[in-house]
């Protein structure tokens, strides 16, 4: 019983590892008078907006883990200054 028991948690505690973890990431961008950013998706979800990698470690700066990013939508915004003018 008490080896069943042992195992169990055993094999929880390494489940519990190798499970990953979703962060949402915001990004502010501070747009000037004149300037308006076309395209942007107001209210996007962590899997429609794009994907981070940062490796298999929990620390960000190990240099054996990768660090890399892709965006999901195709859609891109983009800034445009004085639109009325162009």
């Amino acid at each position: 019983m008490k080896g069943r028991l042992l195992y169990a948690f055993l094999s929880l505690m390494l489940s519990e590892t190798t499970s990953g973890a979703q962060l949402q990431v915001e990004v502010r961008v501070n747009v000037q008078r004149g300037c308006l950013l076309v395209s942007q998706v107001s209210d996007a979800s962590l899997e429609s907006a794009g994907l981070l990698n940062f490796g298999s470690t929990a620390r960000l700066d190990d240099p054996t883990s990768t660090l890399d990013a892709q965006l999901l939508s195709a859609r891109f915004a983009r800034l445009e200054c004085n639109p009325d003018t162009a």
